[in-house]
């Protein structure tokens, strides 16, 4: 039987937009090698998480943490991860048709012994990974040691690959203009669910909003992207929010400033871990997205279409949903000035019934179902 080895970066059965995307293609990957053996190489605390079918469709190898030392002097190895050892003794051992990487961190060291296995290697590039490392890492000492490897490693993956995988176009772009031409195949595939959804919708999910309209904020409230796009909404855009707006802020741990931020306004209500997050945004009427750092597509807004719901997003958020922008269901601010007259746009459209939530969901099952992804995912790696 053929064999394929595949590494992830993120936990696919955990929670956040890293954790998704990996799920979303893991699963699309074992439907199209349904006939392959696959070797998954996770972090050992992962497994856990795992649904007990999951655990049932692959060869799963934890892989335990590095040792502190070798952490220690990433700065100088280059080493970004654990798994270096255990996949060149894979490597070794056995015959691959495919090994297929997560993340660009993990591909960068190990394209080249990949491709002397003789197998095609697969390289998802979640984000253009030096904007996210900067915007995310605080520690300034660590960030100037380790940022060079960052680049040098993404580089090499995307050089060497077989296949490049993109979320966004604008990362593609991107890679392309840094790091010039790879020398195998580059397509944007972008984002999509990890299963066929069924949504069972609140039965007033279509129709007009009441004078109050709802504005729904959702993410993790206690990372560096979030929070800085939190503060910027209260610091920057509130004031642009009618009174007889309700605002909800729904997210995972918001920090002590954020809890303090939204008990200052009476027309903020913050959820924080909701069990249900579907069920907050269904109740809403206009999703908003106000990050402002980072690379690669932001998954949360999904969420908000997926529903039905129209957009208000900072640029920086709007990439991978150029269709959305197209069809007028998106709306794109990169200032404040913007911000505001999106909003009144916005506002007035909903109040007057222009705002198809049906015609939404549509466009959203064309552009981000399974069945989409799997297709756009088998028609580059197949053909």
């Amino acid at each position: 039987m053929s064999k394929i080895l595949y590494i992830l970066k993120h936990n696919a059965w955990g929670i956040g937009g890293g954790s998704y995307a990996s799920r979303s293609y893991l699963e699309a990957f074992t439907n199209i090698f349904n006939s392959y053996e696959i070797d998954l190489c996770l972090c050992e605390e992962y497994v856990s998480s795992m649904q007990p079918n999951s655990i049932e469709k692959y060869n799963i190898i934890g892989i335990p943490p590095r040792p502190s030392i070798s952490r220690y002097f990433s700065f100088i190895t280059g080493e970004l991860h654990r798994y270096t050892v255990k996949v060149k003794e894979l490597l070794k051992d056995n015959k691959y048709t495919y090994v297929v990487f997560d993340h660009n961190s993990i591909a960068g060291t190990l394209v080249k012994a990949a491709k002397a296995n003789g197998a095609k290697t697969i390289t998802l590039h979640h984000n253009h990974e030096p904007e996210y490392y900067r915007d995310n890492t605080t520690n300034f000492l660590e960030r100037n040691l380790m940022l060079p490897h960052v680049v040098k490693t993404e580089k090499l993956a995307y050089i060497k690959s077989d296949y490049n995988i993109f979320l966004t176009e604008e990362d593609l772009s991107l890679f392309s203009t840094k790091y010039g031409v790879s020398e195998g195949k580059c397509n944007v595939i972008g984002s999509f669910e990890f299963k066929d959804m069924n949504i069972n919708l609140p039965i007033d999910i279509y129709n007009k909003p009441d004078d109050k309209i709802k504005i729904v904020v959702t993410g993790s409230l206690s990372n560096v992207q979030n929070t800085d796009g939190i503060l910027y909404l209260f610091k920057s855009l509130y004031k642009y929010i009618p009174e007889n707006c309700t605002l909800l802020l729904a997210g995972k741990n918001p920090t002590d400033e954020i809890i303090t931020l939204a008990s200052q306004h009476k027309n903020v209500t913050l959820i924080a871990n909701p069990l249900d997050m579907s069920e907050v945004i269904a109740n809403a009427d206009i999703y908003l997205c106000t990050t402002r750092l980072g690379s690669g597509i932001k998954i949360r807004i999904m969420d908000g279409l997926r529903l039905g719901l129209p957009v208000l997003t900072h640029k920086v958020s709007s990439r991978g949903y150029t269709t959305f922008e197209k069809n007028h269901s998106l709306f794109v601010f990169t200032n404040k000035e913007e911000f505001k007259e999106k909003l009144e746009t916005l506002l007035t459209e909903i109040q007057n019934g222009k705002i198809n939530k049906d015609q939404i969901r549509k466009i959203y099952d064309k552009q981000f179902s399974f069945k989409a992804g799997l297709n756009r995912l088998k028609s580059f790696i197949l053909n």
